[in-house]
């Protein structure tokens, strides 16, 4: 870094969110809460659907059941010819009869611990109408009227068959430490009702005291940039509300997103959370949003043929949108052979586009250019929309892919395939819902390896006779159906220096849906929704007799390849409809980028910024050309904690006018 003087007139959470769906055909989203299944669907109710009335003891808990009660029967309990009510049915079939309009459940659960700060929620199914009681006291009714008797038919059916009603309980007084009973009431809205169901689950939520775990940070962001300010928060649930230089803002989660940063978006941010037991704030957060004055970068240059198919060209992706005059300049660019400045080759620009970023293509027109041989670009006086320079005499190495295969599609993997709960190992939820050794994790230990066979693939189970539609592959290892997913695993090598990051190129025959990890991250799939996966995820769709198995051409960006062992893990899903075949075979190609080396800077005892009077107004501030990718900064404050910000439209040499207030100038490499 070198510095100079001279003037001018110009002048830069922990939080923990649980999602609980279904509670009434809606999500409830609740923030650091406890919660507690008191009663599930699936529970056992005792019930009497002979159509007598029994008045109103049988609702206590001192009432005796007669022999005419049946039962206990698990939920849901009903009779029903359509199937609304996946993936629980009727578990317990009642009668149908005109003569019937009313019938009667009764079962218990076991409640400890305070009620302060807790509610229930009941989750019901209900065909057609329903008064509910707790410990013998009315705590809700769906579509009845008041005053019912065991004749009295339902006010209406539900809107939708199989919809979820809720019911919210907070007067608490009727719960009881240790047993507690509910008894429900279920009635018929005509004679003529062709179907009666009843079904619950009760669940608890209890608020916890709030802390924060996490402040808000300050920080420092460039005009149109995304900025993102959160708190960290114990407890819940969690009510936000924030505020910027005492102003409340819209947010009313943990945190305050700015998709682009202004000026005006400057300020001391905090947040205020809220429950019912406490409140807490958060300590203060600045914001400081400063003027755009960074120029663009070159992000890579790569040779290839393929964009333009047959032509060798470089294709060079900048950081940024850049002005066509500058982009397409090729006084701007100078390319050069090897690692020195004594041989060029020339070129033409054969054109500035947007595709995922900002491109230059130069098309290669001289001998001097082979590919896959060492070259560089050096770039001048490129800018971007706002008039920002790039770093004078950047220095650009051309860059070459290198295609490493992974795997072949008859490589040997390990496989599970013996999952289903009835016919093979029971042991299998526990193998696929390990969370301390999971199955498609790094270095994963099988605590019985015999459970896991080796072979090569295409791995296949295809009673139908569907056939391996993937040209040029066969079918290889016969493995054994199951409903739960096939598990496979494999290791492949890199060398120490191979890097992180990479692009995959994936060709792979699936039947019907797969999961594919690496290093124990997910980082591929295929017909199939979004996780958490579990040992009864299905595949989105069900792939048919006559369907195309192979998916070919698939890019997928990876970050964390490892030196040496590399762990790949795929989940291969049955569909939702019921379709015994199961198919699996995996091509894999990692690219990376072989970038040519680029000449060493000078010793940085011979950079120097020197400073000469141009005319009377002027000063020319010039550092030596051999030197790559110096930004040339400023500030007019010369107070030490003021910020150093690019000169926008910095070149070398830079002219500067010798008007307005006092700016001290300073090389800079940031690299």
């Amino acid at each position: 870094m070198f510095t100079m003087y001279t003037r001018n007139v110009c002048l830069r959470a922990l939080v923990l969110v649980l999602t609980i769906t279904g509670l009434a055909g809606l999500t409830v989203r609740t923030e650091g809460q406890t919660i507690t299944t008191l009663v599930d669907f699936t529970n056992s109710w005792r019930y009497d659907q002979t159509g007598r009335d029994l008045g109103t003891a049988w609702r206590g808990n001192n009432y005796t059941e007669d022999s005419f009660w049946q039962g206990p029967g698990p939920g849901l309990l009903g009779f029903d010819n359509n199937t609304p009510y996946a993936p629980f049915g009727i578990n317990t079939p009642l009668t149908i009869s005109g003569s019937i309009t009313s019938y009667y459940f009764r079962t218990t659960f076991s409640f400890s611990g305070p009620t302060t700060g807790m509610s229930l929620i009941a989750t019901n199914f209900i065909d057609d109408g329903a008064v509910i009681y707790l410990n013998g006291t009315e705590v809700g009714r769906f579509r009845m009227p008041a005053n019912q008797t065991a004749l009295t038919y339902a006010s209406a059916g539900p809107a939708v068959e199989g919809q979820y009603d809720v019911l919210t309980i907070t007067n608490l007084s009727r719960l009881q430490q240790g047993a507690n009973l509910l008894a429900v009431e279920v009635h018929q809205v005509s004679f003529d009702s062709s179907d009666i169901v009843w079904g619950m689950r009760l669940l608890s939520f209890r608020t916890t005291a709030l802390s924060i775990t996490n402040q808000p940070q300050s920080q420092t962001v460039t005009v149109g940039d995304p900025v993102s300010i959160s708190v960290g928060v114990s407890g819940g649930p969690a009510f936000y509300r924030w505020f910027k230089d005492g102003a409340a803002q819209t947010s009313t989660s943990n945190s305050i997103n700015i998709a682009s940063a202004q000026l005006a978006n400057a300020g001391n941010y905090f947040v205020i959370v809220t429950n019912s037991i406490n409140s807490v704030t958060s300590m203060v957060a600045t914001l400081t949003v400063v003027a755009d004055t960074k120029g663009p970068e070159v992000i890579e240059a790569v040779g290839e043929t393929n964009t333009i198919p047959g032509v060798p060209i470089i294709n060079m992706r900048f950081s940024e949108r850049l002005t066509a005059a500058t982009a397409t300049d090729t006084n701007n660019y100078v390319i050069y052979v090897g690692t020195n400045t004594t041989s060029r080759v020339a070129f033409t620009i054969d054109r500035y586009v947007f595709i995922d970023a900002p491109r230059v293509f130069f098309r290669m027109t001289d001998t001097n250019w082979i590919m896959g041989s060492n070259y560089f670009v050096v770039v001048n006086n490129v800018a971007d929309l706002k008039g920002n320079n790039i770093d004078p005499n950047t220095r650009v190495p051309v860059s070459w892919q290198v295609v490493t295969n992974l795997t072949q599609m008859a490589d040997a993997w390990m496989f599970y395939d013996c999952g289903n709960r009835i016919f093979c190992d029971p042991t299998f939820p526990a193998i696929y819902q390990a969370t301390t050794n999971p199955w498609y994790g790094t270095n994963y230990v099988a605590s019985d390896p015999t459970l896991w066979g080796v072979g090569g693939g295409i791995f296949f189970f295809d009673p139908n006779g569907q056939g391996l539609q993937c040209s040029g592959d066969n079918y290889n290892t016969r493995i054994s159906y199951q409903d739960l997913p096939t598990l496979f695993r494999r290791t492949f090598n890199l060398p120490t220096n191979y890097g992180s990051r990479a692009t995959f190129k994936l060709r792979y025959a699936v039947d019907d849906g797969m999961v594919l990890y690496l290093n124990g991250q997910e980082i591929h799939r295929y017909n199939m929704g979004p996780g958490p996966y579990n040992e009864t995820s299905r595949a989105s769709t069900t792939i048919g007799t006559n369907s195309v198995l192979c998916v070919t051409n698939v890019s997928v960006v990876v970050t964390n390849l490892l030196p040496g062992t590399n762990w790949l893990a795929a989940g291969i899903y049955q569909g939702p409809d019921p379709e015994t075949d199961t198919i699996f075979g995996l091509e894999m190609d990692s690219i990376t980028l072989r970038a040519s080396p680029l000449p060493k800077d000078p010793p940085t005892n011979q950079l120097v910024l020197t400073m000469t009077r141009d005319g009377s107004d002027k000063i020319r501030l010039s550092w030596p050309s051999g030197f790559s990718s110096y930004t040339l900064q400023a500030k007019g404050d010369l107070a030490s904690s003021s910020a150093w910000l690019q000169v926008s439209n910095q070149s070398n040499p830079f002219t500067n006018v010798l008007t307005g207030p006092p700016r001290l100038f300073r090389l800079w490499n940031g690299k």
